[in-house]
């Protein structure tokens, strides 16, 4: 009886939802969310960031672990690994799509943790993080819109 007991309990340990597909975004912050090598950060926190996530690029995170204890700064921040999954800056058309099918996968998927693999460099603040049910829509800019001003778009003619 015991044996099946720590079988049943191992079982349902391995069936935990896998974290959401999740969104960088930052209320009232810059376009540009700053990332840091993992063990830069442990020498010297957010002193030197490795590159930038802009806002409304897609992730997948996971819990770098050190020391048996999840990655974060010295007020006790979680900062979190994570995998690209849209890249707001090279979205287009079609990354919305990429977005609905990788956050079904998500949501199918079942994880015996929740801890990033070895390949994982880069972390990220986690408070810059959210989970949208809604995927945003990637719609580049037009190239030929016509541009504008404070007294609204030029209009160019023949007879100017």
């Amino acid at each position: 009886m015991p044996a099946l007991v720590l079988m049943a309990s191992s079982q349902a340990m391995a069936d935990i939802p896998a974290t959401e597909l999740m969104t960088v975004y930052k209320f009232n912050g810059p376009l540009e969310i700053p990332y840091f090598g993992v063990e830069a950060f442990q020498r010297s926190g957010t002193a030197a960031p490795a590159g930038t996530l802009t806002q409304g690029s897609s992730v997948v995170p996971c819990l770098v672990i050190r020391n048996g204890r999840p990655l974060a700064d010295r007020n006790g921040t979680p900062f979190v690994g994570f995998e690209v999954v849209v890249d707001a800056r090279r979205a287009t058309g079609e990354s919305t799509e990429q977005f609905r099918t990788a956050m079904a996968a998500r949501r199918s998927m079942t994880v015996t943790n929740h801890h990033c693999g070895e390949g994982v460099a880069y972390v990220v603040d986690a408070r810059n993080l959210y989970a949208l049910d809604k995927p945003p829509k990637f719609d580049p800019p037009a190239t030929d819109a016509p541009a504008v001003g404070p007294a609204g778009p030029e209009v160019t003619s023949e007879s100017d």
